[in-house]
């Protein structure tokens, strides 16, 4: 079954009015996550609002981004390869905010440089290699016993909507953001700016992904998101109005005499989101009570 497009919008729209109507009176709204810190147990997530604005700009999201790699600087062939390789570290839309680079030496003991950029200066590659901190780590990498420099960069990816005349016009600007998430805590920064580059709002978000690879735990402040819930289905059963009518009566008999958010899928295929042989039966596959995002393997143009 393909989703209309339109109608998709139109919850969203729905649901921006919704949350409006109960929330503080600032210009920027998050409307998904409705928690500025929330666990999610898949790696990728969405970030979904509205900003009302009268002047032209750019709705920006940052996500903390640190780029690692160690750089062989033996001789000059390669030492003069050092720039190069610096550059192809820096990623589309990357601001830096710190680099530590530790050169190691064939006589003598390793040095560290280490500085810090504020980001309201939006340090990209171009205004890097301007600095003069960037002389001094090519100082000690041109060294001529130099064999190796451990570069860090630690920063922001910049994503950005424009607010354009047709936004203006309405008065209002609707945006989102899909996102991958790494193990951990994974904080995003959204603002918007105007056309002199004047930050005019800001929030701030965080998301938690759960994983074996780290100890680590959420602090108190975050929450799990429950999809299924009556009121979160509601929104969905708009679109989804299919009666059920398959083996899954001897345990969801009430399921065939209404219309349900998720009817059987192609060739009543219940293992996409159960474990057939699980005990007790047929128990939800992984963590996909936690996350609505499992939606977004069927319905990808959401």
């Amino acid at each position: 079954m393909k989703i209309d497009k339109r109608i998709i919008n139109g919850i969203l729209i729905f649901l921006l009015f919704v949350t409006i109507g109960s929330s503080n009176d600032t210009d920027l709204q998050i409307i998904i996550p409705s928690d500025n810190a929330r666990i999610l147990h898949v790696p990728g997530a969405v970030i979904k609002g509205m900003y009302t604005t009268s002047e032209k700009g750019q709705i920006q999201l940052l996500q903390r981004k640190v780029i690692k790699q160690n750089i062989d600087v033996v001789g000059d062939e390669l030492q003069a390869e050092f720039p190069i390789k610096i550059r192809d570290m820096f990623q589309n839309s990357f601001i830096l905010t710190n680099i530590n680079v530790t050169t190691g030496y064939f006589n003598k003991e390793r040095i560290t440089d280490n500085f810090d950029f504020p980001l309201s200066e939006q340090v990209d590659l171009i205004k890097f290699w301007d600095t003069i901190e960037f002389r001094k780590i090519l100082a000690h990498v041109y060294d001529y016993n130099a064999v190796k420099a451990n570069v860090i960069l630690s920063g922001w990816s910049l994503e950005k909507r424009d607010v354009n005349v047709q936004n203006i016009k309405n008065a209002k600007t609707l945006f989102s953001f899909r996102v991958d998430l790494q193990p951990g805590k994974n904080p995003f920064y959204l603002r918007v700016v105007n056309d002199e580059n004047v930050e005019v709002a800001k929030d701030t978000i965080y998301y938690f992904f759960p994983s074996e690879l780290i100890d680590e735990s959420p602090g108190d402040e975050f929450v799990s998101n429950i999809f299924h819930t009556k009121a979160n289905e509601n929104g969905c059963s708009y679109c989804h109005e299919e009666i059920v009518t398959n083996d899954c009566e001897e345990c969801h008999s009430s399921i065939l005499d209404h219309k349900t958010v998720h009817p059987i899928l192609e060739e009543d295929d219940c293992s996409v989101c159960h474990d057939t042989e699980s005990s007790p039966r047929n128990q939800l596959l992984g963590d996909m009570r936690d996350s609505p995002d499992y939606c977004l393997e069927c319905h990808s143009d959401i």
